[in-house]
């Protein structure tokens, strides 16, 4: 499928036309009207991608609403719209390339949540209209435009939630000005989690670190210009945010996971959350990036599993069935299949919650979430709290090659803690909150206390990063210590050694400024012996006079003064 992104094309009409307006009545009252539209929940997939074009064209000069920043979303969302499209597209063609992407749960309080993937234009949403039951729509990797207008219109899913989830679409300087920071009162619906897979790459080289990060860095950055522009990507492939390297072999990956939840009209109390995750197909099966070196013989990548608890666990039946787990066709690089525990949660979430309490509670259907978000970052963590041991042992050593690897390892940790820090207080603010939320919720014992335990646990999360931050702060203050230790012990040897040579200069020279003197010839010595005694009689006042010089101590010498003129004046 092609992902040019040339930009679309501009209708003959009013750059705000469909756009939801605010204008003010006779009374002073507030009402919205809606222009040359039917309404938002009547929407078609062509529909819906024109009203989120539409809005892209307003501007700072018409509106305080401003879609500038829709803008990539709006021609992502147009392509199968665009006049200068050439490749025809069916549903059943798409299918072919887009299978596991949606999965909808449908939560009855009387049996445990299933799951069933959805076909692209089957306006399977439409069971909403005669079905009482809540829903979970699971959402999978890369995504086509397709499935977003087709979701979006049956859904009435909030342009807004597409937009964050696909920042990868927004330019470098763009991203920065509108990506870095949420206000906490647009996280009411809309809601992002970091998700850590930390792996291992078996013989691998990384004996330089620095130079490794740096390339890694480099192969990061084609890998996300490539996934901006969409080349070489497909529906469902996975997709990667961002790659840092630990040691020689091991190293994370970090992907994301968005959540948006909403009634399913105003006037219903039924509701729908939207879970859109980065884990799609198999890694191994999706564009490579620098977690992989296919180059290399005898190179191997795997991924740590991601361990969640639950008290006897041995005895109860948690194993998925394999007709279950979501698989994609294979590529033309042959290479193993990489496992990550983030890939079953779609085709199996819910199965630890209870099913009359996941039903009626959004925020308490979240909660498996939640736990598995917080073990993949108590993983980092541990991860992390390893690698500094290891610099405290690099810490006891005075080699300055020992003490620069570990700086350069402390600066590099203590960014990373800084960036986790960041998201993991933005969930902690989410959950403390929850009370605030425009969600239903239901107040039963085991919701609250489950909520409980994940505000328990991210609270944790919270105190142990800024724990080791602190313990980075800590160990580089101690490499500045060590730093001015070892420099004035330079210093004090360097003077010991200006001493000697200052003590070895004083002797000699005076010593040859006589000679040289004497070696002038302008007096000629009759008797032998009598020119050595001439010679010693003037060298030795030169060099005791030279020794003086050396040890004059100028303060000594007043305060000695100062002492002896009270003496003197009272004579």
């Amino acid at each position: 499928m092609s992902q040019s992104r040339s930009p679309p094309p501009q209708s003959g009409r009013s750059s705000n036309h469909g756009i939801e307006e605010l204008s003010t009545c006779t009374d002073g009252k507030d009402h919205q009207t809606r222009k040359g539209h039917s309404t938002f929940s009547s929407l078609n997939p062509q529909e819906y991608a024109e009203r989120v074009r539409d809005h892209s064209e307003t501007s700072i000069s018409n509106s305080l609403y401003s879609g500038q920043h829709f803008d990539n979303l709006a021609r992502f969302l147009w392509e199968p719209y665009e006049s200068t499209h050439h490749e025809t597209f069916t549903h059943s063609s798409i299918e072919r390339k887009t299978r596991d992407f949606a999965w909808l749960y449908e939560l009855r309080p009387d049996l445990p949540a299933s799951a069933s993937i959805l076909a692209l234009g089957s306006r399977n949403g439409n069971h909403h209209s005669t079905s009482e039951d809540n829903c979970l729509l699971i959402l999978r990797g890369y995504p086509s435009p397709q499935w977003l207008n087709e979701l979006g219109s049956q859904y009435n899913i909030d342009p807004e939630f597409y937009h964050r989830h696909l920042s990868f679409l927004v330019r470098g300087a763009e991203k920065q000005q509108n990506m870095s920071f949420v206000l906490p009162s647009s996280q009411r619906t809309i809601f992002q989690m970091p998700l850590i897979s930390v792996g291992t790459q078996a013989n691998a080289d990384h004996s330089n670190m620095p130079t490794t990060r740096a390339n890694a860095s480099a192969k990061m950055d084609t890998y996300l210009h490539n996934l901006r522009i969409g080349h070489g990507w497909e529906c469902g492939n996975s997709v990667v945010r961002g790659f840092t390297v630990h040691d020689e072999q091991l190293f994370s990956v970090e992907q994301k996971v968005t959540v948006y939840v909403s009634r399913i009209n105003k006037a219903s109390e039924r509701w729908i959350a939207v879970i859109w995750f980065d884990c799609g197909s198999d890694l191994s099966q999706s564009p490579e990036g620098p977690w992989f070196e296919s180059s290399r013989s005898g190179f191997h990548t795997y991924f740590h599993p991601t361990i969640l608890f639950k008290p006897n666990i041995p005895f109860k039946d948690h194993q998925i069935p394999s007709q279950r787990i979501a698989t994609a066709p294979s590529r033309s690089i042959a290479r193993d299949s990489v496992h990550q525990s983030a890939n079953l949660l779609s085709t199996c979430y819910g199965r630890s919650l209870h099913p009359a309490t996941i039903s009626r509670n959004p925020v308490y259907a979240l909660t498996e979430l939640f736990s598995f978000v917080s073990t993949s970052e108590i993983t980092l963590l541990n991860v992390i709290s390893a690698r500094l041991d290891d610099t405290d042992t690099d810490l006891l050593d005075m080699d300055p090659m020992a003490i620069s690897r570990a700086q350069t390892k402390l600066l590099h940790y203590r960014r990373v803690l800084e960036a986790q820090s960041h998201k993991m207080s933005e969930v902690l603010a989410f959950i403390k909150n929850r009370d605030q939320l425009e969600w239903p919720q239901s107040q039963t014992t085991k919701a609250l206390n489950a909520l409980a335990r994940t505000e328990q646990d991210f609270e944790y999360l919270v105190a142990r990063n800024v724990l080791l931050q602190k313990r980075c702060e800590g160990a580089l203050t101690t490499i500045m210590n060590n730093a001015n230790i070892l420099e004035a012990r330079s210093g004090i040897a360097l003077s010991g050694r200006v001493f000697k040579l200052t003590l070895l200069a004083s002797t000699y020279v005076p010593l040859s400024f006589s000679t040289s003197i004497f070696g002038m010839n302008f007096l000629q010595f009759e008797e032998e012996k009598k020119g050595y005694w001439v010679w010693t009689l003037v060298a030795v006042p030169m060099l005791l006079l030279s020794i003086l010089i050396l040890l004059w101590d100028s303060g000594k010498i007043r305060r000695g003064l100062d002492k002896i003129r009270p003496m003197a004046l009272e004579r």
